[in-house]
């Protein structure tokens, strides 16, 4: 938890306050007012507290929260859309586990032109539920897929789990928090779409 703090305020912080500045110069005083709300919102609760697990109502908040600093940073060029059913709201899911998906998603779709679609997801299925963040990016890279899979089948066969580290956060450590949380029941699925762009797939059981 920490190291996910640590990386993500840095990095949060320099992009947004560029993006005010810009909007400084524009005179562009509403989406100022909007931007520094959400980055309110965004910073107390990467610092609220050190719990490793929160209802999954506050990361969708707090996921809702960096998706319009992005609309208001790539202005028309981004549209974002959440949809989930209310019995998935109070499910506990690993903090800051939403938000790394969507900023991943953010990352690939702004290497191709706009504009760029953000779908965040839920059901709930028997006794599992699943988390799914599609874009519509150029889609994953085979080899890095390739090598993800492996180090996942690694994780499951030997029982193995490799530390967490400040650097390089990415999809194989959401993968882990998950598996601490859930064993054996975690669900965690990467694809690239039939028609266009990628999508992540993260679960566990339910409730």
């Amino acid at each position: 938890m920490l190291a996910l703090q640590s990386q993500m305020n840095p990095h949060f912080l320099f992009n947004s306050l560029q993006t005010i500045q810009s909007m400084a110069d524009g005179h562009m005083d509403e989406e100022i007012v909007v931007m520094c709300q959400s980055m309110s919102n965004i910073l107390r609760y990467i610092s609220s507290d050190t719990d490793t697990t929160v209802p999954l109502a506050d990361e969708i908040r707090y996921s809702e929260d960096f998706l319009r600093c992005m609309a208001i940073r790539y202005s028309n060029d981004l549209d974002y859309t959440f949809d989930f059913p209310d019995e998935m709201r109070a499910v506990f899911v690993p903090k800051l586990c939403i938000q790394p998906l969507v900023e991943n998603a953010m990352r690939y779709c702004t290497t191709i032109l706009p504009p760029y679609h953000i779908r965040i997801s839920g059901t709930v299925n028997d006794s599992v539920y699943t988390i799914t963040v599609t874009d519509n990016g150029p889609g994953f890279n085979a080899n890095s897929l390739a090598l993800l899979s492996q180090k996942i089948r690694e994780i499951d066969e030997t029982g193995l789990l490799p530390s967490l580290e400040i650097k390089g956060m990415g999809l194989l450590n959401i993968y882990l928090r998950f598996k601490i949380l859930y064993g054996s029941n975690v669900v965690f699925q990467l694809k690239n779409n039939d028609d266009g762009g990628a999508s992540i797939t993260i679960g566990g059981r339910y409730p």
